[in-house]
């Protein structure tokens, strides 16, 4: 339930970005595993329209999770807080949601 909710919102979220907005979200590295079919669809539809999912290799190597283990529109990133800061130096805006 928590993760079509998750999804549910990335998607509105990237519908109502502006024209040529790129946007990332922090979602958990579970719901990037080939092995997560329920989600695989969606998702896929998602990044099609050019949603970015990246996977963070920090917590990839802490999990013991392999590139070949992610679904194969996902990216990954050297560190997910060392990204969010790059990306904010590129000019991007951070917006928290939840608790």
């Amino acid at each position: 339930m928590a993760t079509s909710v998750v999804v549910d919102a990335v998607r509105r979220s990237a519908r109502a970005a502006p024209q040529g907005a790129r946007t990332r979200y922090r979602i958990g590295l579970g719901l990037l595993l080939a092995s997560n079919g329920a989600m695989h669809e969606r998702m896929q539809g998602m990044a099609r329209s050019g949603v970015t999912f990246a996977a963070c290799e920090n917590t990839m190597k802490r999990m013991k999770v392999t590139k070949e283990q992610l679904m194969p529109f996902a990216t990954t990133v050297d560190s997910g807080v060392a990204e969010v800061v790059r990306k904010q130096e590129a000019g991007w805006s951070y917006i928290r949601s939840g608790s």
